[in-house]
């Protein structure tokens, strides 16, 4: 193996830099953009697609794109009804046209169907078709056949064996179906992926629930021209594999590349390499200390090949460039040190050597995130000399109007943030439990000086979310505020119930046989604080589906634990208090990689970065808050998770100030 070569890439505000090949930009509106997917023309651009919650007839619609080599914007086309669509895939067609694929939901019935179209060089549309049944269905990859139509890959609920079943669609070159097959056990399966193979077959890679455990393994199906299945195989390993990208080598092995997840080193990005017959011949793990994940692997011209995604760390998340030799080793790889979460879902190399990388930026987005296309030289750098950084800030400005902040008294803000990921029995672990913990807590302690005179924060997580260290840090916040200030708790963990009714957040050293003993009673969190009457807000994640970066993996380690009735309790025994909960009832709280945190947390901190200021007086008041984080949640989960807040009984005060643009 060649020795490994790390470079850090800082993220700003890129001007284009045509001397160096490299430019940076971003394009989007006040809400979130990502791009997906990114095809070469034969005009030597660039087409985009991925979705937009800025624009459109919808709640969200399909955003297609087309740049010239430069990353200039040329046209762009928001198509999509009044629910979510959404587009997946797209590939330039031999005559230069573009076919998209994705999905659509249906606003009445909730569930999804396959959505593919085909738009000419100039963004018209040309031919657009849907396809699937009465119990959710999508289109997640395409690719052209040989004779000119499509093979479109994903999943399907409605013709499935189990629970969903890799969805195979042969369509002719104007979109009309020729045949449909599905490949699947009593287990569930995605298919993410598909290539067309030299003897004009095709090979799929996705992924399938292990039977009897609660886990993914990576599928890999090799398929016949006519739809029929040659070989099959599953990769197993401890933790959750999926396979994102897959693709045939000039020699006929075949690459599957996305991640795994391993006890010992976390999310990882992963490799594997497989005969034409099937046979397992390598086994590459890829990243560092934190967790990677690799959406897209594609063929180098120069020999070897270059994989995209995401590698995460404490509370942010960085674009992860990869280069890897013929055999899967790494040569060297790069990451972005953006300020916030930044994605790279499709990665293509460029005429001059180099690799131009299409996903989504925080960073450098004017809203939530905007998508964002980044054009690096051939080891992967940007143009430092290309770089205008943003010197000088807005400081916020604060309503002095306020009934809470009258502009003579600010409050003092105190925030507990408690994030348990690792847990004494691995089998109960998550993974953004404590980032997400981390990440509200820095958030928050930006207020220092605008909203708040004051901010104090105190984040335990993990191996520190002991049983005693969390009751600590209760009495310390009853220790600190007073009448005048605001306390802010935040719960990311497990929660149970006993035999007794009695609700549990669970710490990391916690006895599952003795909850009583080493669970955190969820009375503790108001029992704690009781000699302070000032304001307190609890955000309380506690219902996880688990150690899975899959939104569908809903195996969460102790399903009893009903929200609802646990905020109710708080409420009754506290009205100073009020609760905002990830999820209702029994419920599961989701956590995804491409997002680094939890659903819950993703929808807190962009709410708290702007988006939930619905009439823009550069204040984020809590029902704005409540209001977004609910309709943002079901977003991002499809409708199955649903945050709760009971009656607030004390107030709709302001949480956030804002800078004025």
């Amino acid at each position: 193996m060649g020795r490994l070569l790390t470079l850090s890439l800082f993220l700003c505000v890129i001007h284009s830099a045509h001397s160096q090949g490299t430019f940076s930009r971003v394009f989007g509106g006040s809400a979130d953009e990502h791009a997906l997917a990114l095809t070469p023309t034969r005009d030597g651009g660039y087409a985009i697609a991925g979705f937009t919650y800025s624009f459109g007839a919808g709640r969200s619609d399909v955003w297609v794109m087309k740049v010239n080599r430069y990353g200039q914007e040329e046209w762009r086309k928001i198509l999509g009804g009044p629910d979510y669509d959404w587009a997946n895939d797209l590939v330039e067609t031999r005559d230069g046209n573009l076919v998209v694929a994705g999905y659509q939901r249906d606003s009445v019935t909730g569930h999804r169907n396959a959505w593919v179209f085909q738009l000419n060089r100039h963004g018209d549309l040309m031919w657009s078709q849907v396809y699937g049944g009465e119990q959710g269905d999508e289109a997640k990859a395409l690719t052209q056949t040989t004779d000119g139509g499509f093979a479109v890959v994903g999943y399907s609920h409605s013709f499935s064996k189990g629970e969903s079943d890799v969805w195979l669609l042969r369509l002719n070159a104007v979109g009309v179906e020729m045949w449909q097959k599905h490949y699947g056990t009593k287990e569930a399966e995605k298919g993410y992926s598909i290539k067309e193979t030299r003897d004009e077959g095709f090979v799929i890679g996705g992924f399938q629930t292990a039977d009897d455990s609660n886990k993914a393994d990576m599928l890999i199906v090799r398929i016949d021209r006519n739809g029929n299945g040659v070989w099959r195989q599953v990769i197993r390993a401890p933790g959750n594999d999926v396979v994102e990208s897959i693709l045939e080598t000039a020699t006929g092995n075949i690459l599957a590349a996305g991640w795994g997840y391993t006890h010992d080193q976390g999310l990882q990005g992963r490799v594997v390499e497989l005969s034409p017959g099937g046979r397992q011949l390598r086994d590459t793990y890829l990243g560092g200390a934190g967790k990677e994940v690799i959406y897209d692997l594609e063929a180098v011209p120069q020999g070897g090949y270059i994989a995209v995604g995401q590698s995460g760390e404490e509370g942010r998340a960085d674009v992860w460039l990869v280069r890897l030799d013929e055999r899967g080793n790494p040569l060297w790889e790069t990451r972005t040190k953006g300020p916030k979460e930044d994605y790279g879902h499709a990665v293509k190399p460029t005429a001059d050597g180099g690799f131009l990388i299409a996903g989504g930026s925080e960073s450098l987005a004017q809203g939530g995130s905007d998508i964002c296309l980044f054009k690096t030289d051939r080891m992967g750098r940007f143009d430092a000399s290309s770089m205008a950084f943003e010197s000088q800030q807005s400081q916020p400005v604060v309503r002095t109007d306020s009934d809470f902040s009258n502009g003579v008294v600010k409050p003092d803000l105190y925030v507990l943030a408690v994030g348990v990921s690792g847990y004494n029995d691995e089998g109960f672990s998550l993974q953004f439990a404590h980032q997400d913990a981390a990440s509200v807590a820095r958030k928050f302690a930006e207020q220092e000086g605008a909203l708040f005179r004051n901010v104090e924060t105190r984040i335990i997580t993990n191996e520190d979310a002991t049983l005693v260290n969390i009751k600590a840090g209760l009495s310390w916040l009853e220790q600190q505020a007073t009448q005048k200030d605001l306390i802010v708790m935040f719960i990311s963990a497990h929660g149970a119930l006993d035999h007794k009714g009695s609700h549990y957040l669970l710490p990391t050293d916690f006895d599952p046989h003795n909850l009583f003993a080493t669970g955190l009673n969820i009375r503790d969190l108001t029992e704690g604080v009781s000699a302070t009457p000032c304001k307190k807000l609890i955000f309380l994640d506690a219902c996880h589906s688990g150690q899975s970066g899959f939104d569908f993996l809903e195996f969460a380690s102790i399903k009893a634990f009903d929200l609802n009735q646990a905020v109710e309790e708080l409420a009754e025994r506290e009205p100073g208090v009020t609760v905002i909960t990830s999820s209702s009832g029994r419920e599961f709280s989701y956590e995804r990689p491409e997002w680094g945190h939890g659903a819950f947390t993703k929808a807190l901190l962009e709410g708290l970065n702007g988006s939930a200021d619905v009439n823009a007086d550069y204040l984020v008041t809590l029902a704005e808050l409540n209001f977004y984080i609910i309709e943002r949640v079901k977003d991002l989960t499809s409708g199955r998770q649903h945050p709760y807040m009971p009656i607030n009984l004390f107030g709709n005060i302001p949480l956030f100030a804002l800078p004025q643009d």
